[in-house]
């Protein structure tokens, strides 16, 4: 059925475009503009490769991989791709780091147990016992995560800030880079990730993946261009480790 309508729409766009050039002929009786205009009617569809591709490679060649300006070395850091996450204390079992903080906004479905307000929780791992773990060790199903997870001899401890309390930051998403600052017509999808040092206002390192597709060419099954990995064949990807070093 698909294959149907584009055949259907094949035919009438190519039949628009050379009844275009018809009328120009039949106005003018010049040949040149006659296929000069059907040639502009059948391009219209495909208007934005052109621009497309040029700012594609010029993302690529500007922002595109993964860049490194500095390394640190910090006990945590504020990692915003957990964000109003549940059980975020658990993405800290296998880690390196001494903190693990994390933002909890107003919209989201809190556990009303650990992180009840909107605000920035840091988690760390304690000796079971600890004062700082009062919360974790009021939890009702405290024994069964103690099971689950592995604590054995350790507690989560959770303290709440209004602000952040990690210097450095890691931070993910995506989204169409505009044609410029003034023109926001979309050509490129960006899927980027981010370090950044909060104090000092600094960006200390960025990867970014690329793709464009044309409009119509989506539409027809012509390939995207993606700019996904590296040539090495690597993934596009920051490791935060790499950037924010354990103390």
């Amino acid at each position: 059925m698909i294959a149907a309508f584009l055949l259907l729409g094949t035919i009438v766009w190519l039949s628009i475009a050379a009844a275009a050039g018809w009328l120009a002929w039949r106005q003018t009786h010049k040949r040149w503009l006659q296929i000069a205009i059907s040639l502009f009617v059948l391009w219209l569809p495909f208007w934005d490769v052109i621009p497309g591709l040029y700012f594609y490679y010029k993302a690529i060649r500007e922002v595109g991989g993964v860049r490194i300006y500095r390394t640190v070395k910090a006990e945590g850091y504020l990692d915003r791709t957990l964000t109003d996450c549940r059980n975020c204390w658990t993405a800290l079992r296998d880690s390196p780091y001494e903190y693990l903080e994390v933002e909890i906004t107003a919209s989201a479905a809190v556990e009303a147990s650990l992180t009840p307000r909107p605000g920035y929780y840091v988690f760390r791992f304690l000796e079971n016992g600890d004062p700082g773990c009062d919360d974790f060790e009021a939890l009702s199903n405290v024994e069964n995560l103690r099971k689950l997870y592995g604590l054995r001899d350790a507690c989560v401890s959770v303290e709440r800030r209004p602000e952040p309390f990690s210097r450095y930051e890691y931070s993910s998403s995506r989204g169409w880079m505009p044609f410029n600052e003034e023109i926001s017509i979309r050509f490129i999808d960006q899927r980027w990730q981010r370090v950044s040092d909060l104090q000092a206002g600094e960006l200390l390192a960025a990867a970014s993946g690329l793709r464009f597709v044309s409009w119509l060419g989506a539409q027809i099954g012509i390939p995207e261009w993606r700019f996904e990995s590296m040539p090495n064949g690597e993934r596009i990807e920051i490791d935060p480790k790499g950037v924010v070093q354990p103390l």
